[in-house]
């Protein structure tokens, strides 16, 4: 697959039952935090600002939403955690919800964990982490919105992000959608998950990790 077909990427789809989703060849998902950056970093890899809605209030997307970069092959953009902005029942779906779209994928290819390169890793960020390890499915860290990080810092927070999570610095994608940042390392990154793809997980645990 080129880079370029992401940049053809559209809307597919939304849905708040992973059960109802129908199958693709192959996907990859990012996830993270509310207000972490999950839509406008959509919207950077596919050179699309108006793909992804986004918004300057945390914790607005509230279903599994699709984008497709060619016939079944998808970038999954799933619903944030860590703010309690919604009612509570929807509070409490989402990590059942995050949870059960990545133990009933078998052609999940990536599960992307976007943290926050300023705020850093939250509990709810290494839990996830331990979980998606348990389950051996394949994931990786991307550090967003380092645009926001002095560049005299900046070396020093990606450190500290990955002692945090037992990690090298150079593990982790440092990015930022705003000012292009690291996109083209991450955008070839997305495309040969898409292109390899993996073997379902060994290990199937209903719900997630404890949000």
């Amino acid at each position: 697959m080129s880079q370029n077909l992401l940049l053809n990427t559209h809307y597919l789809m939304s849905e708040t039952d992973q059960k109802r989703l129908p199958e693709s060849l192959a996907e990859v998902t990012f996830v993270g935090r509310s207000n972490v950056g999950k839509s406008s970093l959509i919207c950077a890899l596919t050179d699309n600002n108006k793909l992804a809605r986004v918004s300057k209030l945390p914790g607005r997307t509230r279903a599994i939403n699709i984008f497709e970069v060619r016939k079944n092959y998808w970038l999954v953009d799933l619903p944030g955690y860590g703010y309690a902005v919604a009612p509570e029942k929807e509070r409490e779906y989402w990590p059942t919800m995050i949870g059960g779209y990545i133990t009933l994928r078998p052609k999940l290819a990536m599960v992307y964990i976007l943290i926050d390169a300023d705020l850093g890793v939250g509990p709810q960020d290494i839990s996830l982490l331990h979980w998606l390890h348990g389950l051996k499915v394949p994931c990786l860290i991307v550090g967003t919105k380092v645009d926001r990080i002095g560049r005299d810092r900046q070396r020093e927070k990606r450190k500290i992000m990955a002692n945090s999570l037992g990690l090298e610095a150079e593990d982790i994608f440092w990015v930022s959608a705003k000012k292009g940042y690291g996109i083209k390392e991450l955008r070839a990154d997305v495309v040969e998950s898409l292109s390899t793809g993996r073997i379902p997980p060994l290990v199937v645990q209903r719900g997630g990790p404890e949000g």
